[in-house]
């Protein structure tokens, strides 16, 4: 699980990352400029189910 920034606000949701690729500027799927970053790493309670 990863915090990231989301939606027009950029507010703190969680997310899951399920696939990584690299690619090039020149072949990315979305402008490399307004891509968004993970903020950081959420590590899971082990108290929740």
């Amino acid at each position: 699980m990863v915090m990231i920034p989301y939606g027009y606000d950029n507010r703190e949701v969680f997310g899951k990352v399920v696939s990584v690729r690299r690619t090039s500027e020149k072949n990315a799927p979305y402008p490399p400029e307004s891509t968004k970053r993970i903020l950081r790493k959420q590590v899971p309670d082990q108290n929740r189910g």
